[in-house]
């Protein structure tokens, strides 16, 4: 079982970034906490600068290698200058309001949508799409379409929370959860393909998006609160047999959702939770037995 020793040090490694019109500058982390064989760097902090390459890896005045697998809280918070950062495939988790207040933030580097889906956020600061005009780069190039790696099990809490850039997304069947805000606000975000493997799908996951049609896929069973809130282009809706749950607000505000289709029997569909204003009031329901009635709770 690995030692947890607190450190707090100030290096100034040999690692260099670019600023843009101005020379190199040194990195310089503080404050970090390493583990009993010397490789995990815990906290990260760097000065402000437009354009900011955190490295893999970096040399300690102690002459060991240390390997970046976390930035610490409220690192880049409130660095109005920082315009373009680029995060290393080591990096598993990035603490709270990280990147609060970045607001000339347009550009975010990673090294493959595996390793960025493998990010622990601790809440929606902590994601550097969360600037609401920051998009991610795969090899110089800008993503608007993410198809996520097969062998990713679960979509994590706030992944993608505000990319402006992302216009269609697919799910394989190796993800069984959708969790709390992973596209939240992604306005851009019109198709999103869901396979046989996805159970649930968690709260405001989808709220704010553009999706025009979505198809819960067989097997599915429930979405928490908001999950598809003020969805507004949304116009079709396909649910299959296996739902149980629909958390509250699932589908309020998508005004132009009018039909909605359920796979399943009359008597299947009364066993389906159904939250307080799922949907719109004025949506139609369907069956393969015609059209189901409306009850209060719809």
């Amino acid at each position: 079982m690995k030692k947890i020793i607190a450190v707090v040090i100030l290096l100034l490694c040999s690692v260099v970034f670019f600023t843009a019109g101005a020379e190199n500058t040194d990195i310089t982390y503080t404050d970090f906490t390493v583990t009993e064989n010397n490789r995990d760097i815990i906290g990260f902090k760097g000065t402000e600068n437009e354009e900011l390459i955190i490295p893999e890896t970096f040399k300690g005045e102690d002459g060991v290698w240390y390997r970046v697998t976390e930035i610490d809280l409220f690192a880049f918070a409130s660095c109005s200058e920082l315009r373009s950062i680029t995060l290393p495939g080591s990096i598993t988790r990035v603490g709270e309001y990280a990147f609060l207040n970045c607001p000339n933030l347009r550009r975010v580097n990673i090294e493959s949508v595996s390793a960025w889906c493998n990010i622990d956020f601790d809440n929606q600061y902590a994601n550097p799409l969360s600037n609401r005009f920051s998009s991610l780069y795969l090899s110089n190039e800008k993503l608007t379409v993410i198809d996520i790696p097969e062998g990713i099990k679960e979509i994590k809490p706030y992944a993608f929370f505000g990319c402006r850039s992302i216009e269609s997304v697919s799910v394989p069947s190796s993800v069984a959860k959708i969790r709390e805000s992973a596209f939240f606000d992604c306005r851009s975000l019109k198709t999103i393909t869901l396979s046989k493997g996805l159970k649930s799908i968690g709260r405001g996951s989808f709220a704010y998006c553009a999706l025009e049609s979505l198809v819960l896929p067989d097997g599915f069973t429930d979405t928490e609160w908001l999950a598809f809130y003020n969805c507004r282009a949304l116009s079709s809706l396909e649910i299959p047999d296996s739902m149980e749950f629909f958390g509250d607000l699932t589908f309020h505000w998508c005004v132009y959702l009018a039909d909605i289709q359920y796979k399943g029997t009359r008597a299947q569909w009364d066993e389906v939770y159904r939250g307080w204003g799922w949907h719109r009031s004025l949506c139609t329901i369907t069956c393969p037995e015609g059209e189901l009635p409306k009850y209060k709770d719809d």
